[in-house]
Order: C-alpha cells, then sequence, then structure tokens
C-alpha cells in the first residue's frame, strides 16, 4: 500500500527500499514522505523540523541507505539536561597517538572512519558534551536577519543587492577548524538559494526569456536597462514572509532549544549503506565528564648536541594520558617495530542512568561494557623513548638515534643548554571539535 501511494504520487520507489522499509512497517511507526516544489531548485532545500513522541531519540537511518554513499557523515547534536550518550551503538575512543597533531588533527575524519570499522562498522564519537552556550550566540540569533529592510526596495537591483546578506557560504572550514562565522556570498550563479529567491520575486522580463535563470539572475547588474524597460517590480511583503518563515522562524525555535536546554552532545559518525542495519537510539548519562571542544597534547623538544631544533624529537603527551616520542621531517626509517597502530583507543557499550520513558535518573550503576581496550597495545608499540615514525594507515617504525640541538627557543633569552635533556616545550591542539568544523554534503 505504501508502495503504491508513492508511485501514484510521482515518487521514484526503488527496489531495494523493500527490507528498508519492513522494520518501520512491523513496527507501526508513521511515514513521512517529502517532495521538493517545481518552481524550487537544490538550493531552497531548508532543515526538516519534526517533532514526535517516543521514548528514546532515535534516527532512522535505515532508510537513508536507499540513497546514501560509502562513509558517509553522520553528526548528531542532542540538547538535554545531561550529556547524551548511544544506547545501542558502541561508543568508541579514538587513538590519539594517529592524529596529526602538527596539522591540527587533519586526518580526523579518516581516523574515526577507520575507528568505526574496527568497532564493527557502527560506532559514535563524542566531539563535545557540555555547556550548550558554547555554541556562539550570535550565530543563532534571529536578529542578525532584518527582513523589513527590503520593504520599501521594489526596484529590482536594489531588492537582490540587499537580499544578497539572506544568504551564506556554507563553507566554513574543513576538519579541525573552528567555529566559523557565516561568509554572505555574492550574487552569483553558484548560491542557489539566492539565485531560486531572486526568481520567485523579481520576474524574468520576456525580452530574455531564453536565458537560464542562473545566466539572469547571476548577472542581474547587465540587464538593468530591460528591467527598467519592462517596469519589472518587486512584491516586497511576499518576500518578506517567506523569509521570515525560512531564516527568522526556525532560528527562533533553535535559540529557544538552546536557551531552555544547558547541556549539548555533539555526536559524530560515518556509516556506509552496508553498515546501516539498525537505527542509533540515544538517552543521558548524569555522571560521565564532560568533553572539550578542543583537544590539546604538549610537545616537549628533546634537544641535545649541535642539531637543528628542527630535527630533534618531540615527546608528546596526548590528552588522554598517552605517551609518544617521534622525529619530524624524518622519510627513511630503519626498521619497522610492531605492525600497525590501531585507530580506536577503546570501544564500549554505554550505558544510560536516565528511565527512558520519565527522563528521571535512576539508581543503576551504569557501568560501561568494554568491548575492547587497546590502549595496552599502543603504549607497548610506542609508549618508550625510542623516536618512531607514525604513516598515515597506522604502521609504526623506529628512527635513527641520533638527534638533538643547540637552538635557541623562540620565547627563550637564552640558548638551550648544550645537552640538555628537554628544550621548549609546547602546545599542539585540534580546536573547535563541533559541529562548524565541517559541514558536508550527504
Amino acid at each position: 500500500a505504501i508502495k503504491k501511494w508513492l508511485k501514484d504520487n510521482g515518487y521514484d520507489v526503488p527496489a531495494s527500499v523493500d527490507p528498508l522499509l519492513k522494520p518501520y512497517i512491523d513496527k507501526e511507526m508513521p511515514l513521512l514522505a517529502l517532495k521538493l516544489r517545481k518552481d524550487r531548485g537544490a538550493g531552497d532545500l531548508q532543515p526538516i523540523v519534526m517533532r514526535y513522541k517516543a521514548d528514546q531519540p532515535m534516527i532512522p537511518i535505515q532508510l537513508t541507505a536507499v540513497a546514501a554513499t560509502d562513509d558517509m557523515d553522520v553528526q548528531v547534536w542532542i540538547l538535554g539536561q545531561n550529556r547524551a550518550i548511544p544506547t545501542n551503538y558502541p561508543h568508541v575512543e579514538i587513538n590519539e597517538v594517529r592524529l596529526n597533531w602538527q596539522q591540527q588533527g587533519n586526518n580526523y575524519r579518516q581516523l574515526v572512519t577507520e575507528a568505526m570499522n574496527e568497532a564493527g562498522g557502527r560506532g559514535f564519537v563524542t566531539d563535545y558534551a557540555g555547556e550548550s552556550s558554547a555554541v556562539p550566540q550570535d550565530q543563532i540569533d534571529p536578529g542578525q536577519y532584518q527582513p523589513e529592510s527590503l520593504r520599501n526596495l521594489s526596484e529590482p537591483l536594489a531588492f537582490a543587492r540587499e537580499a544578497q546578506s539572506f544568504f551564506v557560504n556554507n563553507n566554513s572550514g574543513g576538519s579541525g577548524g573552528g567555529p566559523g562565522r557565516p561568509v554572505f556570498a555574492p550574487p552569483s550563479a553558484s548560491n542557489g538559494a539566492y539565485i531560486s529567491f531572486l526568481g520567485r520575486h523579481i520576474a524574468k522580463p520576456s525580452s530574455l526569456a531564453g536565458l537560464s535563470d542562473a545566466e539572469f539572475y547571476g548577472r542581474l547588474e547587465e540587464f538593468s536597462k530591460a528591467l527598467a524597460e519592462a517596469n519589472i517590480k518587486v512584491d516586497t511583503a511576499k518576500a518578506i514572509t517567506e523569509l521570515n518563515e525560512t531564516l527568522v522562524k526556525p532560528l527562533e525555535d533553535v535559540q529557544r532549544l538552546f536557551k531552555t536546554h544547558p547541556y549539548l552532545t555533539a555526536l559524530y559518525t560515518t556509516l556506509s549503506p552496508e553498515e546501516m542495519t539498525a537505527d542509533p537510539m540515544f538517552n543521558f548519562n548524569t555522571k560521565m565528564e564532560k568533553v572539550s571542544a578542543q583537544r590539546e597534547a604538549k610537545g616537549v623538544r628533546l634537544c641535545s648536541r649541535d642539531v637543528s631544533t628542527f630535527e630533534a624529537p618531540i615527546r608528546i603527551t596526548t590528552p588522554s594520558g598517552m605517551k609518544y616520542t617521534f622525529k619530524p621531517n624524518f622519510s627513511q626509517p630503519v626498521t619497522t617495530q610492531g605492525g600497525t597502530l590501531p585507530a580506536a583507543a577503546r570501544i564500549q557499550l554505554l550505558q544510560s542512568d536516565v528511565s527512558a520513558t520519565t527522563g528521571a535518573p535512576t539508581n543503576q550503576a551504569a557501568e560501561p561494557e568494554l568491548i575492547k581496550d587497546n590502549t595496552t597495545q599502543i603504549n607497548a608499540q610506542v609508549g618508550s623513548d625510542t623516536p618512531v615514525s607514525i604513516g598515515s594507515d597506522g604502521t609504526v617504525q623506529t628512527v635513527d638515534e641520533g638527534f638533538g640541538c643547540a637552538c635557541r627557543s623562540p620565547n627563550a633569552s637564552r640558548p638551550v643548554t648544550d645537552g640538555a635533556g628537554e628544550g621548549m616545550a609546547y602546545i599542539l591542539a585540534i580546536a573547535g571539535f563541533l559541529g562548524w568544523r565541517r559541514r558536508k554534503k550527504s
């Protein structure tokens, strides 16, 4: 019956949907079908807001497998009174030794994907857990948009210039980057939402009907004469109503959620279609510690003799306390030591101490169930003072012992003593593990 309804209403229904729909049909769950309107483009897609009653938050990931790609990014932000946890997916702590600290953790996504594969294909890492106020309030402030500024701009070009400030370019940095301010996009064909918006509110002169929307609205300034001759005017009241519905009101709802829920948990994973065989479910744990939005490791130069400071090994202590020594700029390993480092340091199944039906804390001990602990293996492979080279695939190789430095630290008033056991200490950090750091298309 569902498939017939979808086909009768113009939906494409792939044959592969049958086993994916079955779990939801068996549970008699409501189904929601969405269709993009004919006068809208892909750039007009807005976040979908759904409110429903359930004992626990859940993501219907099994249906996503119909159109998913390999290692698709899945970000989950949960607002509540306490830290949120996955209850039927493992929780994974990545092996911090394999993070590229010198490059601000630019291999984070790759490392998470490998760690999830080691967890059986499914799991979550916690990017952040703490006060929801950590999200800059000006980024969720509806006051940043003032649709009324368009009220008296019925001339197309004036309207278009002002309207561009309502459409942002969501490319706020890659993995490891901090929270990014929205970048206002220029009026160009590359901004689909902006072009589509202009198309609904600025009529195209009949003399230019042969031009595509991208050609016309992306180069609107060039056609000012044609617009004037056709006496094109903008219904600004209609445009203001649309912006209030699609920008201002949603932000008001988001801001209200952040103000009434003091705790934010940001979870992250990657999933391939064949791994989407169970819907992830979540609950809360009142006793688990916060997780910072930053990862900081301490590095200490090991200086001795008369070698350049940039060649001296660095003793790294990761946030979780793991220690290893590596030699920067070293490309010729001497011997192979102990195979490959795992991507996951620890894999656990976390337990909630909050009732799924009432939300109230219970007396449950909520001790995690340990599935795999690789920390002993990791320490055995890299825990000695012998410098190592760690490849992007996790292979570990020892390097020669000829190292040291007779150097002046950039922040020191005197040269580092020749033969000293330590040189300058500094911090290597990965900032902003909040979801702002990566905006993926799925």
